[in-house]
């Protein structure tokens, strides 16, 4: 049997860490205009996955932690580099996990 796909997804906790990463960001564009609108799009894309059997780790976005990896791994807060952040922690959890 083949084992499930398994994706990382940036996910904010509340609307400070949401705001908090916008207003940071080099590409405040790529963000929803308010948190709840981000939360029902994120809610819907995780549905939209599981229906075709992804998996989506949501990884809880911390500024301060962010922007320690960032300086480690030369990256901006946009939107690869979240992402890129979130597939960082992804794999952290894979190996912890076993």
């Amino acid at each position: 049997m083949d084992s499930p796909d398994v994706a990382a997804v940036p996910w904010y906790t509340t609307e400070a860490i949401y705001e908090s990463f916008r207003n940071n960001a080099v590409d405040p564009e790529e963000f929803f205009d308010r948190f709840e609108e981000w939360k029902i799009a994120a809610l819907e894309h995780e549905r939209q996955a599981e229906r075709v059997g992804i998996i989506l780790l949501r990884i809880r976005m911390s500024l301060a932690e962010f922007q320690d990896y960032c300086g480690r791994f030369h990256c901006r807060n946009d939107q690869a580099g979240r992402s890129r952040y979130a597939f960082f922690k992804a794999e952290q959890i894979i190996k912890m996990s076993g």
